[in-house]
């Protein structure tokens, strides 16, 4: 009767706080420029709630500046579909360290404990970040590069953020080219901007691939901003409609078996691949066809890498070591590669399901025999 108490409230324990009471908050994100004593109020909401019944919240601000930022309220509720506008109230000081100080605004659902205070659970934040500038010039940078296929164009996106004192006047990038054998391959610079103080400017070029191979490639941007340089590096890959077979697994089974054998592939190409399939041939010595196997159909996201498995029935094949196939169809084109299948002796295997099993069974037959005799025993006590 305990053991079965015991399980009831574990379950029910598994089933209460296995429950999510989600919320959210908007937006995700706030950006504020420093300046001296700011003072400032910014606005988020809290709701998306689909539990029942209200829910009780309890908001704070978290980080280096938590004395500075204040929420609206510490305490509150939300009902179910509701949402509710807040605010965080910022009084910055006069002065504060160059760089990015990231506080959050933190909402945790709470609920009351004895007489230890008030136990939080379920917490989201939004992250408030103060840009502080540096002095003199200083910009903070994002460089990406866009794949391509073979011959095609190469767009580079430069952001830029200029978080430093001064405007600048001249801003642009010499941005150089380098293949998988990090040998540098071309070169090229960008147009320029201007930014004043805070402001973000972008520029983009384009490269064009003609003349290099599939592969991986990586570019190095060199930013030049009023004689200063700041470096960013991005990688890309040139692609081909192609799929390579990488490696192969599970080539070792036993007689009798059907084998599960998995061809490592990977894509290396830019664009979605339909209709791809597998198969597997197995040989003997005179090249004479043991097995053939054929997958079920699958696609490829772009350079995507994936494990496509195969069932090769080897039911009818000796032990012994076999010449394999595995093929890869894809479009008009066919991967291919050879490999070794080794069909082995199957091995003794003394705690299967069915050998534990049957053990289980023989010392619940035992028990229950002795049970038994130990009742006969006791009735004959009994009877004398």
């Amino acid at each position: 009767m305990k053991v079965k108490l015991i399980l009831l409230i574990f379950i029910l324990f598994l089933f209460f706080f296995g429950i999510s009471k989600g919320f959210l908050l908007q937006p995700t994100r706030i950006e504020i420029d420093f300046e001296p004593n700011l003072k400032k109020d910014v606005g988020f909401s809290v709701g998306g709630y689909k539990g029942e019944g209200e829910l009780d919240l309890r908001m704070y601000i978290a980080g280096d500046l938590n004395n500075s930022i204040l929420v609206s309220e510490n305490f509150t509720s939300i009902k179910p579909g509701e949402w509710r506008g807040f605010s965080a109230n910022l009084l910055l000081p006069e002065n504060l360290e160059p760089g990015t100080h990231v506080n959050y605004i933190v909402v945790e659902e709470f609920i009351e404990e004895s007489e230890e205070g008030v136990g939080a659970i379920a917490g989201v934040k939004i992250p408030l970040i103060i840009h502080v500038p540096y002095p003199g010039r200083y910009i903070e940078t994002i460089f990406k590069a866009s794949n391509t296929e073979i011959g095609g164009d190469v767009d580079f996106d430069l952001q830029i953020t200029n978080r430093g004192k001064q405007d600048l006047n001249k801003i642009f990038a010499i941005i150089d080219i380098y293949n998988f054998d990090e040998q540098k391959i071309d070169s090229l610079t960008t147009g320029s901007i201007s930014l004043k103080k805070t402001e973000k400017g972008e520029i983009n070029s384009i490269w064009n691939s003609v003349g290099n191979g599939v592969g991986e490639y990586m570019a190095v941007a060199i930013f030049k901003f009023d004689g200063e340089t700041k470096e960013e590096k991005a990688n890309f890959k040139i692609g081909d409609l192609l799929i390579e077979i990488i490696n192969i697994t599970g080539n070792y089974a036993e007689k009798n078996q059907i084998a599960k054998i998995e061809v490592h592939t990977e894509s290396k190409w830019n664009n979605k691949i339909e209709g791809v399939y597998g198969g597997i041939k197995v040989y003997d010595s005179e090249e004479v066809v043991l097995s053939d196997s054929k997958t079920e159909t699958t696609s490829f996201d772009p350079w995507e890498k994936k494990v496509i498995e195969t069932y090769v029935d080897l039911r009818d094949v000796e032990i012994g070591e076999y010449d394999a196939t595995a093929k890869i169809y894809y479009g008009n084109k066919v991967a291919s590669k050879d490999f070794k299948i080794f069909i082995q002796k199957p091995k003794v295997k003394l705690f299967t399901f069915t050998n534990i099993l049957m053990i289980v069974v023989a010392i619940l037959v035992v028990l229950l025999m002795l049970s038994l005799i130990r009742k006969r025993r006791v009735l004959k006590k009994k009877k004398r």
